[in-house]
């Protein structure tokens, strides 16, 4: 991951949530090419997580940041942020934003901000603009309350030209991905989506992924989706690619790799969840489309990873 993403994230991780929020795509600037999308109360009030406090020791995502910076005493991240949405306009010249929907404890982000080194303020329109200094760059961010709840919604870039595009989505007066959006920005959510991820980029401008990874070459765009529906867990995976040959040679690879994931142990155990949980998915391509998607049952998935990670444990 970029550093600068990682900053922008932890200084997501630092404000505050109320209700389960959906991907809004009124709030992410038209230029976007890529996104992430994470709606943290639907998450914490999953089934999965409340399995995983009931069945596993010292499981708590409930922690007080005052403890490590006392300016930000009584900010719990993982209660108190609603949704995080993070976006690129350009991941070549690392040009990122994050928007987050928050409680009004996002306040408490200010007093960090105004102490840290090269702190200013500047207006821009009707928004107060802070910016400071992180790892020899300049970071943006503003923090405005939200019409009819005690919520924030906070904007954070490390460009100027992104936090002003931004800035002019969010009051309305600039275009949006909810007007512009395009290709596989332009899918939608699903009911039960707790984590979305779109990109029109080609996985090797990411930066993520080895540029001479053949998967990597042919992958042109992705959409994925991450959530629980009805007691069942899904991850749906559409993947574009150039040309429909391309297309059945990414899912060659990805049905190689879960084949060899099948065998990969020689417990009688621990080979049945290996070979369950790979049961779940499916492949299929529809012209330069590949699809993956994977469904399981919470309860039966919560069990095999138990049942894994105690075969693990026995070596």
């Amino acid at each position: 991951m970029h550093r600068s993403l990682s900053v922008l994230l932890l200084a997501g991780a630092l404000a505050a949530p109320l209700h389960a929020e959906g991907l809004h795509k009124e709030r992410v600037p038209a230029s976007a090419r890529a996104l992430v999308h994470v709606d943290v109360e639907a998450l914490l009030a999953s089934q999965a997580v409340q399995e995983l406090k009931q069945n596993v020791p010292d499981f708590d995502l409930d922690f007080d940041l005052g403890e490590q910076t006392p300016l930000l005493k009584g900010v719990r991240p993982l209660r108190d942020v609603r949704s995080v949405t993070v976006f690129t306009s350009d991941p070549g010249k690392e040009r990122f934003g994050v928007i987050l929907r928050t409680s009004d404890k996002a306040d408490a982000l200010l007093q960090v901000a105004i102490a840290t080194d090269a702190y200013e303020m500047a207006t821009l329109g009707s928004w107060q603009v802070h910016s400071w200094r992180d790892g020899g760059k300049r970071v943006f961010g503003a923090v405005v309350p939200m019409e009819g709840t005690d919520d924030r919604l906070v904007l954070i870039c490390n460009d100027p030209d992104l936090m002003q595009q931004g800035i002019a989505t969010l009051d309305g007066s600039g275009d949006s991905l909810a007007r512009r959006a395009k290709g596989q920005l332009a899918a939608q959510p699903q009911a039960g989506t707790i984590a979305f991820v779109a990109s029109d980029v080609p996985l090797t401008e990411l930066g993520q992924e080895d540029p001479t990874s053949e998967v990597a070459r042919l992958v042109q765009g992705l959409v994925l989706q991450v959530g629980e529906l009805q007691g069942q867990l899904f991850a749906d995976l559409s993947v574009l690619t150039a040309r429909p040959e391309d297309a059945q040679r990414v899912q060659q690879v990805l049905q190689g790799i879960t084949a060899l994931a099948s065998l990969a142990s020689d417990e009688a155990e621990q080979g049945r969840a290996l070979k369950d949980l790979i049961g779940g998915l499916r492949f299929q391509t529809s012209g330069s489309l590949v699809h993956a998607e994977f469904r399981y049952d919470l309860a039966s998935l919560l069990r095999d990873l138990q049942s894994l990670k105690g075969s693990l444990g026995d070596r």
